[in-house]
């Protein structure tokens, strides 16, 4: 595989951070009500993780699972943010009056040499690093850089695992709305433009809300990680094979991916679940579908052997590039 080099990386990081440093973008994940109230109940009821301990929040954005984690009790929390939006969650921390709790260290978490107050160890690692079908944008790595270099040996990770499912989707609705449009427009045929729209529809992995009467098998779990072991070489490539039981006739158009995170901990406590798959609240991450290039007809009982690979991309280190292939 070849490596990307340092001019790439830059570019890359550069964009990144540029993206999250608007506020439009933390304002739709602070909406995402099963998100964020997920991270909440999982530190309240967690509380015994949090008192009087050190806190890492890796990439705290505007501040809020930091502040969750001091109004919690914590003795203090490190919020590291790299994009411009650690300016303004500075200011939210001052406003709250928890200014004696909280310090934004405005870098990346690679790029911290020391932690102030002569702290050597963090006792909880919180961060909200997931992207599409989990993995999109690779912030996983960070969080994970941090836990090796500053985690304490009994040190907890929240969230602390998670799981990546798939099943066959039908997405005639999908299809209908994207290429049905232009056969009429207006009362104009417009069909002409077809051929490019299906191009540009099965060019990259659809993001979006699929309804859960579209799955045609039941979930598969494909992957897990437990991010209080899993290593950033062992995220470089994830390939599951597995065969889909179908449930129902439909049309197959594609594969659906969605996630789940667990906070639980050695330590004790409570255990909190934040869902994103179809049959759970809607969230700002939808699910994700692989299109396939052409579509076929299912039946009850048919046995669908898939394999699904999720290689990081060498182009940009943040994504990853989705392929599938039938058979065993």
């Amino acid at each position: 595989m070849c490596e990307q080099n340092d001019d790439t990386v830059e570019i890359n990081n550069t964009d990144y951070f540029e993206s999250y440093g608007q506020l439009s973008v933390h304002e739709l994940m602070l909406k995402d009500k099963p998100r964020t109230l997920a991270y909440m109940e999982a530190i309240q009821k967690n509380q015994h993780l949090f008192k009087d301990k050190i806190i890492m929040d890796v990439g705290a954005g505007t501040g809020i699972l930091s502040i969750f984690a001091a109004k919690s009790g914590a003795k203090r929390v490190f919020a590291v943010e790299a994009s411009n939006i650690a300016h303004t969650a500075r200011k939210i921390i001052s406003d709250n009056g928890l200014s004696d709790v909280i310090t934004v260290l405005d870098e990346r978490v690679e790029d911290i040499q020391e932690l102030p107050f002569g702290v050597r160890q963090v006792d909880v690692i919180i961060s909200e690093w997931m992207g599409f079908y989990l993995l999109h944008e690779s912030m996983l790595n960070s969080v994970l850089f941090a836990r090796d270099k500053w985690m304490s040996p009994n040190g907890t990770m929240f969230p602390s695992h998670a799981n990546i499912y798939a099943a066959p989707c039908d997405m005639r609705e999908l299809f209908n709305d994207t290429v049905g449009f232009w056969q009429d427009v207006y009362g104009v045929n417009m069909s002409a433009v077809i051929p490019d729209v299906v191009s540009n529809l099965l060019s990259k992995p659809y993001v979006g809300i699929v309804k859960q009467n579209r799955l045609l098998s039941k979930p598969v779990h494909i992957h897990s990680i437990d991010c209080n072991k899993i290593s950033i070489s062992d995220l470089q490539t994830l390939t599951n094979s597995s065969v889909y039981q179908v449930c129902k006739v439909g049309v197959l158009h594609g594969f659906c991916l969605w996630f789940d995170v667990i906070f639980s901990s050695t330590l004790g406590g409570e255990t909190v679940v934040l869902h994103t798959g179809p049959d759970h609240p809607e969230t700002h991450w939808k699910q994700t579908v692989i299109l396939l290039p052409q579509s076929f007809d299912v039946s009850e009982e048919d046995a669908i052997p898939v394999t699904i690979t999720m290689d990081s991309s060498q182009d940009n280190h943040r994504h990853y590039e989705l392929s599938l292939e039938f058979g065993e």
